[in-house]
């Protein structure tokens, strides 16, 4: 039986490092995906500033309160660890009011929509070179509420068979395994 979030803390307190290990086979990708796509870290100091994240879990793991899920606490370790990188190197990430980083502790969904932007990454970055590619495009767009004229323009379609082109994309990016196991694991 794989050992929960809370099973894992309550080992890191008795000094173990199975709770650890764990979580950071679990949450590593993500919280290296969110390091790279929030600030644009490159791929090798986003897996230091990771690996400093873990660290510092577990070196204050008795400061950790649970009202805020494990990842979403881990995100705001790297937030903090984001932040010293980009001070050595002279410049400052955006600034976070005590209400923003309230919102991302106290936010039941913060871990969820973290997930899925997460899962749309990392399927986008696979489906871009595919069949796929032009119904990306037109989905992000419509999300974007750029009208089906702009997207028909494009992609280079008629307006009418872009409507029919955005249905066909959505039934088929429904079916997709990737998408529904990613999203299954949020």
């Amino acid at each position: 039986m794989a050992m929960t979030d809370k099973q894992a803390v309550a080992d890191m307190r008795r000094g173990g490092k199975k709770g650890l290990a764990m979580l950071h086979q679990h949450y590593e990708g993500r919280v290296k995906t969110f390091l790279r796509s929030r600030y644009d870290i490159n791929k090798s100091d986003a897996e230091e500033i990771c690996n400093d994240v873990f660290f510092k879990f577990y070196k204050t793991i008795d400061t950790y309160k649970e009202k805020a899920a494990v990842f979403t606490w881990l995100i705001i370790l790297a937030r903090h660890k984001a932040s010293d990188y980009f001070k050595k190197r002279g410049g400052t990430l955006p600034q976070v009011t005590d209400d923003d980083i309230e919102n991302i502790i106290f936010d039941q969904n913060t871990e969820k929509d973290l997930c899925y932007e997460w899962c749309v990454r990392k399927i986008i970055a696979k489906l871009k070179n595919s069949s796929y590619a032009n119904c990306i495009t037109a989905l992000i767009l419509l999300v974007k509420k750029v009208s089906i004229k702009d997207i028909a323009f494009k992609i280079n379609r008629t307006p009418n068979a872009t409507a029919v082109f955005m249905t066909a994309c959505r039934k088929k990016l429904r079916g997709n395994t990737a998408i529904k196991n990613c999203w299954k694991n949020c």
